[in-house]
């Protein structure tokens, strides 16, 4: 059993604590809104201390938003993640420092642009630089999306991948989606809200390519408050 606890000393400072049953704890604690409405700032530690607590700082705006975070640790891993958008269009990046190797351990950049009303397409640069991934999606219409994506490694001669998908949202109000990749791997899944707010998913996958194997069935079901 989990115990969790909330402590709201003013509409700025909240101090959030979970113990489990498994003698483990974990503290976090968000300051918002002090500096400008945009602002907040978390930190975070778990006990036993296996692993160093955490901090991070945040700003957002209507048109950016820029997040930067750091472990304590003597040589801490600190990241930064950042994107800006207007009419449309949005660009954004993150990076991550290792002071420990001192080296850049991560980064990427995506640009992209949603039409107001049907469409929307996305360009990914991966893997510092190691691929690249394109997305399309098309609002056919109010009920029904079509999709499709395209990643292509740069480096060590890796082969293009695609795939293309197709939600849809039934007269029911059940949502069913279907994925179908190049490597032959189709993807199904069906979900609905029952009776007491809870959403029940069914869910399915198989390679077109050897129906014997690699065939997987799965439900879950989640329990609203």
């Amino acid at each position: 059993m989990d115990v969790k606890g909330t402590l709201k000393c003013c509409k700025e400072f909240t101090v959030e604590g979970v113990a489990t049953s498994a003698s483990k704890a974990s503290v976090k604690a968000t300051v918002s809104n002090v500096i400008d409405p945009g602002f907040k700032a978390v930190a975070s530690a778990s006990f036993p201390y296996k692993s160093p607590a955490k901090v991070a700082m945040e700003y957002g705006h209507p048109h950016f938003h820029v997040k930067g975070t750091a472990s304590m640790a003597k040589m801490p891993e600190v990241a930064l993640m950042a994107s800006a958008g207007v009419c449309g269009g949005v660009v954004g990046g993150n990076v991550a420092y290792d002071t420990s190797r001192k080296e850049c351990s991560a980064w990427s950049l995506a640009a992209g642009y949603t039409h107001p009303t049907n469409h929307s397409v996305f360009a990914y640069m991966l893997k510092k630089g190691q691929a690249v991934k394109v997305t399309y999606s098309y609002q056919m219409s109010d009920r029904a999306v079509v999709g499709g994506e395209v990643i292509k490694p740069l480096k060590n001669g890796g082969d293009m991948t695609a795939s293309l998908g197709y939600s849809r949202r039934l007269d029911s109000g059940a949502l069913a989606k279907g994925k179908v990749s190049s490597e032959g791997i189709c993807s199904l899944l069906w979900e609905s809200m029952l009776p007491g707010d809870t959403k029940v998913a069914l869910s399915g996958q198989f390679d077109a390519n050897s129906l014997e194997k690699n065939a997987r069935v799965g439900m879950s079901m989640e329990i609203g408050k």
